[in-house]
């Protein structure tokens, strides 16, 4: 087998190549850019999870009601038990709905990350801490702090506010900036 010396130049050896083979893939990953997808201005998107037949990301005629979306997962509304008002409620672009049973269904919105995708950028005004996460460049101390400007200013009048918030400076909002709107 190796004698003590080979074992240490071995090790040393292997330790230089996963160095550099990490050093390599974090470059690579660093420089990833989201792909956004063209969603035509008459359409929304909405995802639909749950107990359904079908899951997923669907997209809609602008209009499109809680009723026909259920439908289109595979839920007949006559299934569910929750009022008929809010059956005929108008989806929002960028509407999650949870089915938990018949009576108990949560909407709330797409997070982070697939709205990064689906539309390109993030409201600053309007993003939860989850969706701030999603954005290159804001990890989970900015987010706060973002938020904590937002609540403390009445929210943002211009993007460029961003570098008023410690941690953010000229180069991460150039980073940043094209993920973000108001």
């Amino acid at each position: 087998m190796f004698n003590l010396k080979q074992q240490e130049i071995l090790l040393i050896f292997i330790i230089i190549i996963l160095s550099s083979v990490v050093f390599d893939y974090g470059k690579i990953f660093k420089n990833i850019r989201v792909k956004r997808i063209y969603i035509p201005e008459k359409q929304i998107v909405v995802e639909i999870e749950g107990n359904v037949k079908k899951e997923g990301i669907f997209h809609f005629t602008k209009g499109t009601t809680l009723d026909k979306a259920l439908i289109k997962a595979g839920i007949l509304s006559d299934k569910i038990a929750i009022p008929e008002e809010d059956l005929k409620r108008r989806l929002k672009n960028g509407t999650k709905i949870k089915i938990i049973r018949e009576d108990d269904i949560e909407i709330t919105n797409l997070e982070g990350i697939k709205k990064l995708v689906y539309f390109g950028q993030i409201d600053l005004n309007r993003a939860d801490f989850n969706s701030l996460l999603a954005v290159p460049g804001i990890g989970p101390r900015i987010a706060y702090k973002i938020l904590d400007y937002r609540k403390g200013n009445g929210g943002f009048k211009k993007k460029r506010e961003l570098i008023k918030i410690k941690g953010i400076g000229k180069k991460n909002y150039r980073k940043i900036e094209s993920y973000v709107r108001i």
